[in-house]
């Protein structure tokens, strides 16, 4: 796996992460079946959706807050004008 060492131990790296479907089985690797390996790939997968969803939603927000404030500072200067 990328960014693991060969003496990494696989509970130990997913003990950082509390809703982790690898440790919740407790089992270890050699120990899965092919319906764990399954589930812990769907958990894995809803994980990076539900973190991409959380980026793209900050990200729509900030941009969002930014037209805001320019549009509302075009307001300003063009009511100044008139």
């Amino acid at each position: 796996m990328i960014g693991w060492e060969a003496d990494d131990d696989p509970l130990t790296e997913h003990a950082r992460s509390t809703d982790c479907l690898f440790l919740q089985l407790g089992k270890r690797d050699e120990q899965l079946t092919l319906r764990d390996v399954l589930n812990i790939e769907l958990a894995r997968n809803k994980n990076r959706v539900r973190k991409l969803s959380d980026f793209l939603k900050t990200q729509l927000e900030n941009n969002w807050n930014a037209n805001k404030k320019a549009i509302n500072s075009l307001k300003r200067a063009r009511s100044k004008k008139v």
